[in-house]
């Protein structure tokens, strides 16, 4: 075990500068001030710091294949409608294409109103199912009623049946629509409204972007990516709330790479984890990390998933598209050791009720 100890040390030295970057305290107060509170950073500025969001604008190249992948920037932005909590609007049903305001000629579709987006191996399917718990909140018809895998995978033909790329359509259609339209409460105006809200867990969308040069705004022959999987969800879904798990970087990866079956015993991660940072420690002498995680693509061709440990290049990504608001991140360690708080914090920021 000692050996195995000595090989992450390399990786637990980035996963303690990530830790300092994204706590931003002193570490003389991190063993005598009781922090748990002040870990569930939504809405403060404590730990992270504030990104500039800067609105983009996108082309949207002409004369595509039938057989590339959606392109989802050049997609119409929906308007949802206003007496749903939860991202939802209504389209022709069948063949009907009429512009009739009658609702009964229609189908009601909706998107996520959250999405657990990372990360692998942090407890992510265990915090999902106790949120469904919750009255208002329901589970999709995806992967153990929690994963998707449309953004990373799915929609570039990746997990799908004969490599079919899903569409944002067949996307829609794994939220209970039904169920969110058949609730419904009166308010104080008599008005209906449905408090119901639909979510997912895709955790490898903080972190797998292997399909970047497939996005047809970038240049499949650049070393980096202009648009990435936060610049998609955020042109369908700019209200979303996104809820982050992280957990200490080392051990993270040591249960991911044995849930992955990059490996089966002990030595074979201890050989492999030396290979692996020394890979990236000799292509990062001549480029940056995103050159060498987007570019020489070794978020996919290093033998253990050492890419989903390096919180802080990822997490750069999704704070430049989304405002710090929308953004819940916290800690296994701290959800392991106080669930209700941290489920209570949960409802509060994406404001069901407790």
């Amino acid at each position: 075990m000692k050996h195995i100890t000595r090989s992450f040390f390399g990786l637990c030295l980035f996963g303690v500068l990530v830790i300092l970057i994204f706590h931003q305290i002193d570490l003389r107060q991190k063993y005598t001030q009781p922090s748990l509170k002040a870990l569930f950073v939504h809405n403060t500025e404590v730990f992270v710091k504030e990104y500039t969001v800067k609105p983009e604008t996108y082309s949207c190249p002409s004369n595509i294949s039938s057989t590339r992948v959606e392109d989802i920037l050049c997609l119409e932005k929906r308007t949802f409608l206003k007496n749903f909590k939860n991202p939802c609007w209504y389209e022709p049903s069948g063949k009907s294409q009429s512009s009739s305001s009658s609702v009964q000629n229609k189908t009601l579709r909706c998107l996520p109103y959250f999405h657990i987006f990372g990360v692998c191996k942090t407890g992510t399917t265990d915090l999902f199912f106790r949120l469904i718990h919750h009255p208002q909140i329901l589970p999709n018809a995806g992967v153990q009623r929690k994963e998707t895998w449309f953004w990373s995978w799915r929609r570039y033909g990746e997990q799908s049946s004969g490599y079919t790329k899903m569409t944002l359509k067949q996307f829609s259609r794994m939220f209970d629509a039904q169920k969110i339209g058949e609730t419904k409460m009166s308010i104080k105006d008599g008005t209906q409204y449905s408090d119901l809200i639909t979510g997912h867990g895709d955790p490898m969308d903080f972190w797998d972007h292997k399909h970047w040069r497939d996005i047809h705004q970038n240049d499949p022959y650049a070393n980096v990516p202009k648009v990435m999987t936060p610049h998609l969800v955020k042109h369908v879904l700019p209200n979303i709330k996104l809820i982050l798990l992280l957990r200490e970087p080392a051990e993270r990866l040591y249960s991911h790479y044995y849930h992955g079956g990059y490996g089966r015993t002990p030595e074979e991660f201890h050989h492999d984890v030396i290979a692996g940072i020394q890979r990236l420690n000799e292509c990062v002498e001549r480029n940056s990390y995103w050159g060498c995680l987007y570019g020489h693509n070794l978020t996919s061709t290093l033998p253990l998933p050492l890419s989903a440990s390096l919180y802080y290049i990822h997490l750069q990504e999704w704070m430049s598209v989304f405002r710090r608001d929308q953004i819940f991140i916290f800690r296994n360690e701290d959800y392991r050791k106080d669930k209700k708080y941290s489920l209570l914090k949960l409802f509060e920021f994406l404001e069901v009720g407790m």
